[in-house]
């Protein structure tokens, strides 16, 4: 074991001593013999995809068994990112290896190993996310090695490395937030409400591109949005204002073409985005995360900072609620439409958001299945007959024929009180909109306007401390 780790330190010292080797043969020795030191003495190569083949990769399939399968790409020296650099600024992958993810996106491969002899990057399958980084040859005998030999991929050893918590990954999306912020307030002061609005558009955005729900722009304005980051040219050089102007066009478009309202015109934020020089590298920084940290969960769980009673109201889990689901029960076809239910953020915390739609959504299904089975059941005693059948439909209630619309038209009401409380619950509304047009509701042009939901309000009420006392004591 001593010669291995010996060999493989000998090994990446000679690759990188030798960096303008330009034969492919004496290349592939080099990773061939790697490869060996970790027993593996059967690499199978495959063809490489354009980015692959742009950085002149090796790429070779690690097959221990049926369950574990391994795609391997070597570079040449210099030509990865240190990792150091990725943990800095809270990334998971460089312009280079999230190429290379998107190329190996695949059911049959289960890990992703990118290295240059000396730099290394695992990543899971296929989500993508980092695993385990190594930035020289005795971090990689320390803490890769081991994983990456065959009898340790064989005996689970890559199934057994920890995954990051769900408050890691939350806490690593809150920390990239403040990383960037940091980077565009320097020497260009703006108001918190425009930088958040710009960081919650960025995280709707990474949420719906892979839900491609929006039948009328498909993936037109998504396209739009890679090529303004420029994932492809990453030494593009042209001024901030350039990406700030097409930004804030692409915005204006997704605010009419999808009708959400975290997308409407913001005067602060769009000069914002038309001088602050840190914007190119913000757009390209925003796709350089594994869509993992995109979930709901995480997104609401990196929000629990600051103040303890808004950290309370983010953990906090929807109860039993007795008189609403009493009002539930008394629901019929002549009353569906006029349900309302009103959620005390300050009382109820954020994820009653969700809870409660996704309760009023099986209230509509269920009266919705009741009334065709009732209209069913009318036309079998009576002849076929088409307006019959338009009379039945039109009794139909209007929530059960858009539920969504009435449920931001009419069926939920959120009560803030604060800014910061309808920013999170703005987000969160529009994203389990967004997640029900995915599975109940598919191929809708637009979202439906989301105002009306927060028209009720209410004084903002000092949150007293409650002071806990000791028990009473017997003094006798």
């Amino acid at each position: 074991m001593q010669n291995s780790i010996s060999d493989i330190a000998r090994l990446c010292e000679s690759w990188w001593s030798c960096p303008r080797i330009d034969s492919p043969v004496e290349q592939r020795s080099h990773v061939l013999q790697f490869l060996a030191l970790l027993d593996w003495d059967l690499p199978i190569p495959f063809s490489p995809g354009p980015a692959a083949e742009k950085a002149a990769a090796l790429p070779y399939l690690l097959c221990a068994d049926a369950d574990t399968t391994i795609a391997a790409y070597f570079l040449r020296p210099g030509l990865l990112e240190q990792p150091i650099r990725l943990h800095e600024e809270k990334r998971d992958y460089s312009l280079l290896t999230r190429s290379l993810i998107a190329e190996s996106d695949s059911p049959n491969i289960h890990y992703l190993f990118i290295s240059d002899i000396g730099r290394s990057f695992l990543y899971h399958m296929p989500d993508g996310e980092l695993l385990a980084t190594a930035d020289s040859p005795e971090n990689f005998n320390r803490d890769l090695r081991r994983i990456l030999r065959r009898g340790g991929v064989l005996q689970g050893a890559l199934d057994g490395l920890p995954r990051p918590s769900r408050c890691a990954r939350a806490k690593r999306l809150d920390q990239w937030r403040e990383y960037w912020k940091r980077e565009l307030l320097r020497g260009f002061p703006a108001s918190d409400e425009a930088v958040d609005l710009l960081f919650d558009r960025l995280t709707l955005l990474r949420y719906i591109f892979p839900r491609d729900v929006f039948r009328r722009t498909r993936r037109r304005l998504q396209q739009r949005f890679y090529g303004l980051c420029r994932i492809d040219a990453p030494g593009d050089t042209r001024p901030a204002g350039d990406w700030g102007d097409q930004l804030r066009r692409l915005f204006h478009d997704m605010w009419l073409d999808w009708r959400i309202h975290l997308f409407a015109p913001h005067k602060e934020l769009d000069a914002l985005l038309s001088t602050a020089p840190a914007m190119p590298g913000l757009l390209q920084a925003s796709l350089l995360l594994a869509d993992i940290l995109f979930t709901d969960d995480v997104i609401l769980e990196s929000f629990n900072n600051g103040d303890a009673r808004e950290k309370m109201r983010v953990r906090m889990v929807p109860d039993y609620n007795e008189e609403r689901e009493l009002l539930f029960a008394r629901q019929s076809v002549e009353t569906l439409d006029r349900l309302q239910v009103e959620i005390q953020i300050r009382d109820e915390g954020y994820r009653a958001i969700p809870f409660w739609i996704d309760r009023i959504i099986q209230s509509c299904e269920e009266i919705d299945a009741r009334y065709s089975d009732a209209c069913q059941h009318n036309a079998d005693r009576e002849e076929d007959d088409l307006f019959a059948w338009s009379d039945h439909n039109s009794g139909r209630p209007d929530a059960c024929t858009d539920p969504l619309g009435f449920i931001c038209a009419q069926g939920v009401r959120v009560i803030c009180t604060s800014p910061a409380q309808h920013r999170l619950a703005l987000l969160l509304l529009t994203m389990r909109l967004v997640d029900l047009c995915r599975d109940k509701f598919p191929a809708r042009e637009w979202l439906p306007d989301t105002a009306p939901v927060f028209t009720k309000t209410e004084k903002p009420l000092r949150d007293v401390p409650r002071i806990m006392l000791p028990p009473v004591t017997d003094l006798n």
